[in-house]
């Protein structure tokens, strides 16, 4: 199911919105899987993976996939920086924010703020998150997971995605302002998954993460 969670009115016309999709299964309803991808808008990787999960989870509520059973709800967000994604650009123009120096918001703050604040109300409910990420400027990465100082359950929730490769981050002191900080702060079990480079689609690195 498709949710419009905010629309803010755009300088350039149109509105800003962010969305999410979501499916419920019939057990486990406390259990809460957020994916969020789309942060920076030249991230193509995340909303491929999307697309598919998108797919594959369609198939499963309809009957079609009779291997698998949707346990618990599971909620995508495949876009959240939307103009920056439009334009191809890392940030968006208007006020070149770092959507992942944002967090936790503000409900009166500028439009990347409003938006900030709404993704974080909406995944602090989650009983696992998973960003979609790529490389940074000028590198491309290899499909693998990244961490920060994880518990038991992020250990376990990395060692059931059946990447070999994990990297521990050490962030800087500007990590206090992202989205998995805060995530880490609700004790909430989260992991960063990254493939590829900025600005470009690769599909093998995708296919690989989804299987």
């Amino acid at each position: 199911m498709k949710q419009n969670l905010l629309s803010i009115a755009s300088p350039f016309g149109g509105a800003v919105t962010l969305c999410k999709n979501s499916w419920e299964g019939e057990k486990s309803p406390d259990n809460v899987l957020s994916i969020v991808s789309g942060m920076h808008g030249d991230q193509m990787n995340g909303l491929y993976i999307h697309s598919r999960l998108t797919r594959f989870l369609d198939a499963i509520v309809a009957g079609h996939e009779p291997d698998f059973q949707l346990e618990g709800r599971v909620q995508l967000f495949p876009v959240v920086n939307v103009h920056a994604v439009q334009s191809g650009s890392r940030l968006w123009s208007f006020d070149n924010l770092d959507f992942d120096l944002a967090f936790p918001g503000n409900d009166n703050g500028e439009v990347a703020e409003q938006i900030a604040r709404s993704l974080y109300t909406h995944t602090a409910d989650s009983t696992h998150a998973i960003l979609l990420k790529t490389a940074q400027a000028h590198y491309e990465d290899a499909p693998h997971v990244q961490c920060v100082d994880p518990d038991r359950p992020a250990k376990k929730m990395a060692q059931s995605l059946g990447l070999e490769m994990v990297q521990e981050l050490s962030p800087a002191p500007a990590f206090k302002l992202s989205l998995f900080y805060h995530w880490l702060e609700n004790s909430i079990p989260s992991l960063i998954l990254s493939a590829g480079k900025p600005g470009a689609l690769d599909r093998p690195s995708g296919d690989f993460l989804l299987k």
